[in-house]
């Protein structure tokens, strides 16, 4: 950010470093209610982002996002990047923790974002489920999520993830039906599982 944030999505396209720094906004905990809004208006509307900044386990699991935050906010490049659609299920009678952020980068260009493992034993229960099963909850709910969101938005699209993330990252992606793939630029795994 510090080296190109004063280029903006014209200048320079979209590449892995930004979908790489959106992995990692995705730890962020935006409100649906913020849908629509820049991504430092719905920061800023975020009640639990004033809360849970003072707590030691629950920043880790965030990995310095509120940082990287800080730099973008300060940034030409992502001053114009909106938050469109957000879903953040933890549940304990399924066994889950997923969440995933669509940001619009410009007109017809969206990168979602799926969150890996945060502080939760949930979270860290479903990572021990990827050796055994099949198909975890989690990677469940991303392949809906995509294809809802897909259907909702025109465009193309970027998909990335960290750990767990990238794995439901790459699950959605290669599970989509062929039209709504071809609508799909790239995918990214940030030291995320494989299969």
């Amino acid at each position: 950010i510090k080296l190109r944030g004063n280029k903006s999505f014209l200048e320079e396209p979209l590449n892995e470093i930004d979908e790489l720094i959106f992995s990692h906004l995705s730890y962020i905990d935006f409100e649906t209610s913020s849908e629509g809004l820049s991504i430092f208006d719905a920061y800023k509307q975020s009640k639990s982002n004033k809360i849970d900044k003072n707590i030691r386990p629950y920043l880790w699991a965030r990995m310095g996002s509120h940082k990287t935050y800080e730099y973008a906010q300060n940034s030409h490049r992502f001053k114009d990047i909106i938050l469109v659609h957000q879903i953040n299920i933890i549940s304990e009678q399924q066994r889950t923790q997923f969440s995933a952020t669509c940001f619009k980068v410009s007109n017809q260009q969206y990168c979602i974002a799926f969150r890996g493992t945060d502080e939760t034993v949930i979270g860290w229960q479903e990572d021990l489920m990827l050796c055994y099963q099949e198909e975890i909850p989690a990677q469940r709910y991303a392949k809906e999520y995509l294809e809802k969101t897909l259907r909702l938005f025109e465009g193309s699209f970027y998909l990335s993830g960290h750990s767990k993330g990238g794995n439901l990252a790459i699950y959605a992606g290669c599970n989509q039906q062929t039209t709504l793939q071809s609508r799909i630029v790239s995918i990214r795994n940030y030291d995320g599982p494989g299969f």
